[in-house]
């Protein structure tokens, strides 16, 4: 009997509300350090400036963005203030703000951002044709620095308030670090770069007119107990000889190309470049993040700041760069490969002549409709080569469709000694020769923790997840794609050599010679605790593991079956039958999205885990980050899954 009509009315309704209002936050993201807010445009900017309680959070900037266009306002008020100092990170990206006009308030310090705490940061980042007036603590970029500001630069910039600095008015206790700034600095105990010093300066330079009373310096104004290290000014510019910190130095001497005498010790490989040409910024050094297109949709592939992956260019990009295939790699947004915007023919990410060794995060993201079509090729998939240090993990693809001639994998054409963990792949894998598997053609490496529903088709060494298995290691693993091959197949493994725990076939296999539900051929490998479900494979032979029925591999009976496997962090029971057919699921491996409400992840919604999560919401407890999209809670409980294609998205269906 269906009850609890009216609670589900309001709870239907919140729900719906919050969920429109989180969909409008910033140009996306979730504030992460994964997944900073994404800054695309003037109202994003002044959206930050409003919402405090964003200012401990992680941002990047999508593009330059210019406050004097026709629908902005170019009066601005600075994110961060003495008492509620920003907290969180900002990212530039290598781009720039512009034709802003910054006032802090009576009493406050003033600057693009009016005041950073300790643990805040800001980098990459560039401030042009701006004006910023402030009473006290008045900066370019910022107005009180107590954390770190790397990579950024003001130029064009007139500031005016005391206790002002090109680029920060009060560095207090802070690190400045390879920044620089130009233009004009009026008011009392003023400097080129920064008003006061009481932290740490490093690399920078100013060429700054300053004026006003008090101390005034070059590059810095007061002092007390700061350290400034291959630190300089413009004495000619600056019009002054004194500075609490740094060198002065004649125009020329800071210019190109006398001005390579003056920067020793500045590491011009990855941070600075000349302007050679006098083009760029006056003949003073650049800052290279900021004259460089930046790669992709930001970070420096670091193991800390990893290249991000947002878009089908940025994997055309990937695929191009071969320079890139041993850096770090984050995947921020899921991705239509077929997406009109990349003309360019896909091609594997990694070769024989230079494999990827690099990490590659997907972050629970998919990579959709790869398609790569090279039929005298070798080595394909969305990954050609993996090599020893490489990593994927956490990666979805689906609807892929690999041809090659041979070693074709849904994911990963080789894998020579690197890791795959947590990914699956869905869609179709041919070749016309040997080694194909819906996920990894060749293996000596490890695989843990996947799943493959592809249909393999091949003529030898042909596995529903993987094709030759040569002592590399597979752990935790299934597939359920149907296997075509004329010989040597297997519903999980083509041949083996390696090792096989955990794991289980279902999809059907078809062949004539070495045709196995689970493996075609075993040389010197070891399979344990794995399955094959003799009525779905239609196969009663298997060179390794043990056949079964469906009723034995499926809930409730799949008890008796999977005996020493892991039901606690590993596997999970499919009791309703709806994740995965009542066969085994592997947990977190990109499953269907668990509401916050269904306390006990059974997914099955009952009206007393709704009561509970209400509660919890209006007092703060349990923020909303779906809508479910249903007419009814039932008392007894409903069943329900994720409807990915719906519109809204992120919306949930009543399961029937």
């Amino acid at each position: 009997m269906k009850t609890g009509v009216t609670l589900t009315v309001v709870l239907m309704a919140v729900l719906v509300l919050t969920a429109t209002a989180e969909a409008l936050v910033y140009s996306g993201g979730a504030g992460t350090e994964a997944d900073p807010y994404k800054i695309g445009n003037a109202a994003d900017w002044m959206q930050l400036t409003a919402e405090t309680e964003n200012w401990n959070k992680h941002f990047i900037l999508l593009e330059d963005i210019d406050f004097a266009g026709e629908s902005n306002t170019n009066v601005i008020t600075p994110v961060g203030t003495e008492f509620a100092c920003f907290s969180g990170v900002f990212d530039g990206a290598g781009h720039a703000l512009r034709n802003a006009e910054i006032t802090g308030s009576e009493n406050d310090s003033a600057g693009l951002f009016g005041c950073v705490n300790t643990d805040g940061e800001i980098r990459n980042l560039g401030l042009e044709m701006a004006f910023i007036t402030g009473s006290g603590n008045t900066g370019g970029l910022v107005g009180i620095n107590k954390g770190t500001v790397s990579s950024c630069y003001v130029s064009g910039i007139a500031v005016t308030g005391d206790t002002s600095g090109g680029l920060v008015g009060y560095n207090f206790g802070g690190a400045v670090t390879s920044c620089y700034a130009r233009g004009a600095v009026a008011g009392n105990d003023a400097g080129g770069l920064l008003g006061y010093n009481s932290g740490m300066v490093a690399s920078c330079y100013a060429a700054v007119s300053v004026a006003g009373s008090g101390v005034l310096g070059g590059l810095v104004g007061g002092d007390e107990g700061g350290s400034v290290t291959l630190s300089y000014w413009d004495v000619e510019v600056s019009g002054l000889s004194e500075s609490a910190g740094g060198a002065g130095h004649a125009t020329a001497e800071m210019t190109y190309p006398y001005g390579m005498d003056t920067y020793t010790g500045w590491d011009f490989d990855a941070t600075w470049v000349d302007d050679v040409e006098y083009l760029l910024n006056a003949g003073y050094p650049c800052l290279r993040v900021h004259v460089t297109p930046a790669k992709y949709s930001g970070g420096t592939g670091a193991t800390t700041d990893p290249y991000q992956i947002g878009s089908v260019v940025d994997w055309a990009g990937l695929c191009a760069d071969a320079e890139d295939w041993n850096k770090h790699f984050l995947l921020i947004e899921d991705i239509d490969l077929a997406d009109e915007s990349n003309t360019a023919p896909l091609e594997p990410v990694g070769n024989s002549v230079i494999p990827f060794s690099g990490v590659f995060n997907g972050n629970d993201h998919v990579l959709r409709n790869g398609r790569i079509n090279m039929p005298g090729n070798q080595g394909i998939g969305l990954f050609g080569y993996l090599d020893t240090g490489g990593a994927i993990y956490r990666l979805g693809a689906e609807s892929a469709d690999m041809t090659g001639w041979k070693y074709a994998g849904g994911l990963v054409g080789e894998n020579h000694g690197g890791t795959v963990d947590s990914c699956y792949v869905t869609g179709k894998v041919a070749v016309s020769s040997y080694y194909i598997g819906g996920l990894v053609a060749f293996n000596s490496g490890t695989i843990r923790y996947c799943r493959a529903s592809v249909d393999v088709n091949g003529t030898l060494y042909a596995g529903g997840l993987i094709g030759q298995n040569s002592r590399g290691a597979i752990l935790a693993c299934y597939a359920t794609g149907t296997v075509s091959s004329n010989n040597t197949a297997g519903g999980l493994v083509g041949s083996n050599e390696g090792t096989i725990s955990s794991c289980f076939a279902i999809g059907e296999v078809k062949g004539s010679h070495s045709t196995g539900g689970l493996v075609g051929s075993n040389v010197g490998g070891a399979v344990t605790m794995s399955y094959w479900d003799k009525d779905t494979t239609r196969r009663t032979w298997s060179a390794g593991g043990e056949g079964r029925t469906t009723e034995e591999m499926t809930h409730p009976f799949a008890a008796n079956t999977y005996v020493a496997w892991d039901f606690v962090d590993t596997w999970a029971d499919d009791v309703g039958g709806l994740v995965n057919g009542g066969y085994p699921y592997l947990r977190g491996n990109f499953l269907p999205a668990i509401h916050p409400a269904d306390l006990n992840q059974d997914f099955r919604m009952v009206l007393g885990e709704a009561i509970k999560y209400l509660s919890g919401w209006q007092l703060g407890a349990n923020p909303i980050a779906y809508a479910i999209r249903a007419a009814y809670l039932w008392q007894e409980g409903e069943r329900y899954f994720f409807v990915s294609e719906a519109s809204p998205p992120l919306c949930w269906d009543l399961a029937p």
